[in-house]
């Protein structure tokens, strides 16, 4: 099957088959808490996001999760909802969970996160991550496919975290792509 941007089959929607266009690459550094690309997006060109994360490794094992930011400030509010694919989605305090825990002495997380309705004030919001890491030094890996949404403003960049405050290693790379309005 023939299919456009996103996965969509071509005119299933005008939003996400176009053209895609590196906006920044960025790598990890280490010992950061977080990582930052919080006033990346352009809502004046660009209307769907993909990042795509390659090499992504904490100092101890952690889940990799994702806040969204308005006007370039990180949201830790009580405003995103998400869980497993065909799973109930669930209110989570402070971020996305890509629900993936990632082996610190592994090879790292690879994880693509789309982005879609980023420049909607008032409409939802959906945050789709999928990826995969190594989970043990057997090794051992494992997959997942993560649905969130987000009830604040319009998005204009991400912050990615662990969850329990593990700490970047360097190596790994972001790259943002923006999708540009039809």
């Amino acid at each position: 099957m023939n299919t456009g941007l996103y996965g969509f089959p071509p005119g299933a929607s005008d939003k996400y088959t176009t053209a895609e266009k590196l906006i920044v690459t960025r790598q990890t550094v280490a010992g950061s808490a977080t990582f930052d690309l919080l006033a990346d997006f352009d809502p004046s060109t660009f209307e769907g996001y993909r990042l795509e994360l390659t090499n992504i490794l904490p100092n101890t094992d952690g889940v990799l999760a994702v806040r969204v930011a308005n006007a370039g400030v990180a949201d830790s509010s009580s405003s995103y909802f998400s869980g497993a694919i065909a799973a109930a989605i669930s209110a989570s305090a402070t971020s996305a969970s890509t629900g993936l825990n990632i082996y610190n002495l592994g090879k790292g997380g690879s994880v693509t996160i789309l982005i879609h309705n980023a420049e909607e004030v008032s409409q939802l919001k959906t945050i789709q991550m999928n990826g995969i890491v190594q989970i043990n030094n057997t090794p051992a890996y494992i997959g997942n496919v993560q649905l969130a949404s987000y009830t604040g403003g319009a998005i204009t960049g991400l912050q990615l975290l662990f969850t329990a405050g593990q700490t970047f290693r360097a190596g790994g790379v972001a790259r943002l792509y923006g999708s540009s309005k039809a």
